[in-house]
């Protein structure tokens, strides 16, 4: 079993490599597209079309805009998002550095 070990070992870090890279790579909009259930049932229910939704998930960002009327129909269906999760830096600011 021994001589298998590097091997399982390489397996081990290239997804350990390959979630820390995902993890890296999601952004506020992920959290918030995963909370309405994907792209398709988010654009339905906030009356869009599928691909404007899936080019903000592309993009990393929603339109400061669009953002109330998102958090308003999370918020009215119980989703678990608040206005940090619209807004991550403005929070991150206006509470200054954390202790």
């Amino acid at each position: 079993m021994t001589h298998f070990a590097p091997v399982v070992r390489s397996q081990i870090a290239l997804a350990l490599r390959t979630t820390l890279a995902h993890l890296a790579n999601m952004t506020y909009v992920n959290k918030i597209v995963d909370a309405f259930g994907g792209i398709r049932p988010m654009a339905a229910a906030i009356k869009r079309p599928v691909s404007t939704v899936k080019s903000w998930k592309d993009r990393g960002s929603i339109p400061d805009p669009s953002k109330p009327e998102v958090l308003a129909v999370a918020q009215a269906n119980g989703l678990p998002l608040g206005r940090e999760d619209f807004f991550p830096l403005a929070e991150e600011t206006t509470a200054g550095p954390a202790p």
